[in-house]
């Protein structure tokens, strides 16, 4: 142990050497002497370097307390070393190997910008925005002559868009790659959209649906099994099978009974709402009034404008005049139509029955003219046979006074 040395010249220290006082100086401080260290530099205190004008301002080399063997080399350039109180704002060249972090602002505006071997994978991750005005390109553009890049591109936002990628492999689908068909998982597909339009010359949807065989149609087939293929009928025709059933809803009442059309399972007409609870402000018709009003429609058999096929029936101005019946005066509801058949029959019915009460009562006023006129007949016959016996008696009585003696 010494507790004082000064060393003049050079001085080599072999094995451990232990400095215990607060200073410890080597070389002039003035001069430049040459510290040779070929051993490892331990300890826990910094390094601290007060520079040549003694005005109490260090620069200190401190080591954090290592979480395992870091090795930091200096490289074989001549620079300043780079730390973050004297990172440049500006970098004309700057090549980082192993893992780089940067935060806060950073703008490459060099005309090329690598990350990344060019032969090895790596890793590029942003935590942040990327915006800017030029789109992405990926290229395989190489100084042996290759060439071929694809551009991720963005059309200038109108708002705050928000496009998600999903937690799934697979390959975003462009206009260009949109595929012929497209398998999606065994379970719920929903599509929730303000408006969707879907533009084809025809579709098919359902159950083993295969593509129409005409243009313009509609076609969807349900779940049945072991029945005839289904598909179109013609050319821009709705084509639907549901052995289930049809239902057509256009409202509701107000104690939410569905108002529309159905289509009954095995059924092949329609079925409407005519439910008692469902209606209000009921009033008896007049049948026989009813019958008197539609003897004034006129029927006749007609066609569409630009249809082969004939129809018979009223003209609706006529119906909506005679009954005052439906929406407006040029359509007719079946519901309506079958409501004035079924009254005129009940009114034709009274009438009918009417009738026959009047013949019954004429008959049997005739019954009761034919039983007196049979009385007056037996009547005569009666007399008639009377005078025909007193006519007998008669030519008896003169037959006996004939044959007397006359005095």
């Amino acid at each position: 142990v010494l507790d004082s040395m000064t060393f003049v010249g050079e001085a080599i220290f072999r094995g451990e050497t232990t400095f215990l006082k607060d200073s410890v100086i080597f070389g002039e401080r003035e001069g430049k002497s040459n510290l040779d260290i070929n051993a490892i530099i331990g300890g826990t205190s910094v390094l601290s370097f007060e520079g040549i004008s003694r005005d109490n301002r260090t620069i200190s080399l401190a080591v954090e307390e290592p979480s395992g063997h870091n090795v930091i080399t200096l490289p074989d350039v001549t620079g300043t070393v780079i730390t973050t109180g004297n990172f440049p704002d500006v970098l004309e060249s700057l090549r980082v190997l192993g893992t780089a972090e940067m935060e806060g602002e950073v703008y490459f505006s060099g005309p090329e910008v690598r990350f990344g071997h060019p032969d090895r994978p790596g890793k590029l991750e942003v935590k942040s925005y990327i915006t800017g005005r030029y789109p992405l390109v990926f290229s395989d553009a190489s100084a042996e002559g290759r060439s071929g890049s694809t551009t991720f591109e963005i059309t200038p936002p109108t708002a705050n868009n928000i496009i998600s990628f999903p937690d799934v492999s697979g390959t975003v689908i462009t206009t260009s790659n949109i595929p012929t068909t497209i398998m999606l998982p065994d379970e719920d597909y929903t599509i929730q959209a303000r408006s969707f339009v879907a533009k084809a010359g025809s579709v098919a949807m359902g159950t083993n649906a295969v593509p129409p065989k005409h243009k313009g149609s509609f076609v969807f087939t349900d779940a049945s099994d072991s029945i005839p293929d289904f598909d179109s009928k013609r050319e821009n025709s709705f084509n639907v099978r549901a052995t289930g059933g049809v239902k057509f809803v256009s409202g509701h009442t107000p104690s939410g009974k569905e108002l529309g059309v159905v289509l009954e399972p095995g059924a092949s007409s329609w079925s409407v709402l005519s439910d008692r609870d469902s209606k209000t402000d009921l009033e008896p018709v007049d049948g026989v009034e009813v019958l008197s009003k539609l003897m004034d429609v006129p029927i006749s058999t007609w066609q569409y404008e630009g249809d082969s096929v004939k129809h018979m029936g009223p003209m609706a101005q006529d119906f909506f005049e005679a009954f005052k019946l439906g929406e407006d005066n040029t359509r007719i509801s079946t519901i309506d139509a079958d409501g004035v058949a079924l009254a005129s029959l009940q009114g034709l019915h009274k009438l009918q029955l009417e009738l026959e009460a009047e013949v019954e009562a004429l008959r049997a006023k005739a019954l009761a003219g034919e039983q007196t006129l049979r009385q007056n007949e037996a009547r005569i016959h009666e007399q008639n046979r009377l005078l025909g016996e007193q006519e007998g008696s008669m030519k008896q009585l003169l037959s006996l006074l004939k044959l007397q003696p006359r005095e």
